[in-house]
């Protein structure tokens, strides 16, 4: 409740002062920081935590995405597909929000390198959904 009134620094009192904290309140807190923007802490926030889900490696993709750091995007989905790690239909289109906005922006050598990172992501991608 306190992160959707946007005073995440209660919340974050509360969420500290918790005996047991869940996966779904550590999401909370993730997406809460990752949301406004505040990725530095975000990603504290998703090292520290003992167990991970999809919602916990979206929220934290989401929040790159918000802040423009594409190339993280990509870093944290690759990391998500090494951990085991099953995307969903967010991730999927987070992820190519980021590779389509990383080729706007490529030339040259790095709009070939985007080329070959694209193909392998995609490829990856159709691998895993079928």
């Amino acid at each position: 409740m306190y992160i959707k009134c946007s005073d995440l620094e209660f919340a974050f009192k509360v969420f500290d002062g918790m005996p047991q904290r869940d996966t779904v309140s550590w999401n909370a807190m993730l997406f809460g920081y990752a949301g406004r923007g505040d990725i530095g802490v975000a990603q504290k926030l998703f090292d520290a935590m003992p167990e991970r889900d999809v919602v916990s490696w979206n929220s934290l993709i989401s929040g790159y995405l918000h802040n423009g750091d594409h190339r993280k995007v990509i870093d944290v989905f690759l990391q998500m597909g090494r951990m085991g790690t099953v995307f969903d239909r967010t991730t999927f289109a987070v992820v190519l929000k980021s590779c389509s906005s990383l080729e706007d922006h490529g030339g040259g050598s790095k709009f070939m390198d985007l080329q070959l990172k694209w193909v392998l992501i995609v490829t990856w991608l159709l691998e895993v959904l079928y």
